[in-house]
């Protein structure tokens, strides 16, 4: 699926420098730039810094995930809009260290690293999409390692576990990790920033891996040549 952008790739690095939203140019005029119309930025003039313009995107990708299924076309244009902000890899994670994720699965996968980054948070990023969901489902408390999709697909990544752990499950039982039993509900706004966090990485990995990542040279600083 082609995903469109929604931010300049005229947006400076250094996050105290201020930036316009995109939408509009210097006098004030609507721009021809091309925007989606689902998803249009905030019509305004106020300028943003590249922190700013990072927490209001994710702002409103956390809101689109705890109201809609992860894999819906708007949330995974969301997630994009994040990956195409050009700065530090780092500084678009609210909570999972994304460079040292990418660094130790290296390590560890070599040139592999990418496809079975990909499988892997695609589905932890169900598992978070899980808790957020009003209904969840009746096994959503726990993680068994000896499941066959999690044991193939995920626990080879490196810092899988920590993620799970990230999202609640911090109980150690056999052949898992599950929610304590004295907690009734997940915590569900550090849900959203995490679950975020998984989502932005998936799609910044797979943007990557079909070379149609906007700051490839922004990844591959942080990470070192992974690609």
């Amino acid at each position: 699926m082609e995903v469109s952008s929604h931010i300049s790739h005229t947006i400076p690095t250094d996050p105290r420098i201020p930036i316009r939203s995109p939408d509009r140019s210097d006098d004030g005029n609507d721009s021809k730039m091309n925007v989606t119309q689902s998803n249009p930025l905030p019509q305004s003039t106020t300028a943003f810094t590249v922190e700013q313009t990072i927490q209001n995107t994710r702002a409103r990708l956390e809101q689109h995930l705890k109201q809609n299924a992860t894999s819906s076309e708007e949330t995974l244009q969301l997630a994009m809009d994040v990956v195409n902000i050009p700065c530090p890899l780092g500084m678009k994670y609210a909570r999972v260290d994304i460079p040292k994720l990418l660094k130790d699965n290296y390590t560890l996968q070599g040139p592999n690293t990418l496809p079975v980054l990909k499988a892997a948070l695609g589905i932890l990023s169900k598992y978070g999409g899980n808790l957020l969901r009003e209904n969840r489902p009746s096994v959503w408390r726990c993680v068994r390692f000896s499941n066959e999709i999690f044991r193939n697909k995920v626990d080879n990544v490196v810092g899988s576990r920590e993620m799970l752990k990230l999202l609640g499950y911090t109980q150690a039982i056999e052949d898992g990790l599950a929610y304590p039993d004295d907690v009734d509900e997940p915590n569900i706004k550090e849900v959203m920033k995490i679950s975020a966090d998984i989502l932005i990485a998936k799609c910044e990995v797979d943007a990557v891996m079909s070379n149609t990542h906007q700051n490839p040279d922004m990844v591959k600083q942080d990470r070192k040549s992974v690609v």
